[in-house]
């Protein structure tokens, strides 16, 4: 995977998954754990998006 190095140093990977309007809770949590055993380590995601919590729930494997 391929990385940018920001101004303060850290390095961000190039590539996310978004999760933008999946609104359904399991989905939701599926597509993160699909999303990180899959390599992602940026989970594109807001508040405005209502999903906070699925993604959190996935994210925890």
């Amino acid at each position: 995977m391929e990385f940018v190095k920001l101004n303060n140093g850290v390095e961000m990977p190039i590539e996310g998954f978004g999760v933008f309007q999946i609104h359904d809770f399991d989905a939701c949590k599926q597509s993160v754990i699909d999303a990180v055993r899959s390599g992602y380590s940026l989970i594109d995601m807001a508040a405005a998006y209502m999903n906070e919590e699925a993604v959190g729930a996935g994210r925890i494997l």
